[in-house]
């Protein structure tokens, strides 16, 4: 019996790090330590654009639905990252 052996190369995309702070506006802290826990960075950038009260209400679903270790004390900052990221990015065109 002849056993075949090769090497595959597999080629992964490149490693999403940290979000960055926004200039002039709130620290991306938070949010690195809590949503990339489990969401891509892609996953978190490319949702569609919510107001403030729908993303308190996505956070507070990520904590109650999905057990996600958010505490509430974190939900003011999360927010005001994720309504400004969105923000700048439709000011830039992204």
């Amino acid at each position: 019996m002849a056993v075949v052996t090769a090497l595959v190369s597999i080629v992964l995309p490149g490693e999403f790090v940290a979000f960055p702070d926004i200039k002039g506006g709130p620290s991306a802290e938070v949010v690195n330590s809590n949503c990339l826990a489990c969401h891509s960075g892609e996953m978190v950038t490319n949702q569609p654009r919510l107001s403030e009260a729908e993303w308190r209400a996505v956070v507070g679903k990520m904590r109650a639905t999905y057990k996600a270790p958010i505490a509430e004390s974190d939900d003011a900052a999360i927010v005001a990252w994720l309504t400004a990221m969105q923000q700048q990015r439709a000011s830039s065109g992204g």
